[in-house]
């Protein structure tokens, strides 16, 4: 008796939870809600406008045209190589540690040295028993 008493009470709230599942995707009023935000979104695609990348104009330039733009562009290179080195740079920190976290980010890992489990393990350790 107990055994069909589980049974029916499983396919009871099963039974339950799909009438309120039909009950909650066929609401009208969320439906109409629904609707109304989908035609919001379609009446914004239709204002929004694409920029077209613009299209570089082909100049013909003189040779000391040419050496000017060349050092302009490799001063701009330098400038932004310093910018670079210095968003390394922080307190505390030694040209070392810079190194690694550079070699870090371009998935160079020194899994025999520095950065070997062990030790990466000692230092969790070492700053959880902080």
């Amino acid at each position: 008796m107990r055994r069909h008493f589980r049974g029916t009470m499983l396919f009871l709230t099963i039974i339950t939870r799909v009438v309120y599942w039909y009950m909650d995707h066929n609401n009208p009023a969320k439906l109409a809600k629904q609707e109304k935000e989908l035609q919001k979104v379609k009446s914004c695609v239709k204002t929004v406008k694409f920029a077209e990348p613009e299209k570089k104009q082909i100049l013909i330039h003189t040779a000391t045209e040419n050496n000017v733009e060349l050092i302009k562009e490799k001063q701009k290179g330098e400038m932004n190589s310093e910018k670079l080195k210095t968003e390394y740079k922080c307190t505390g920190c030694t040209d070392e540690d810079s190194t690694r976290r550079r070699q870090w980010e371009k998935n160079e890992i020194d899994y025999m040295g520095l950065d070997s489990f062990d030790n990466i393990m000692a230092k969790l350790d070492q700053s959880m028993s902080k």
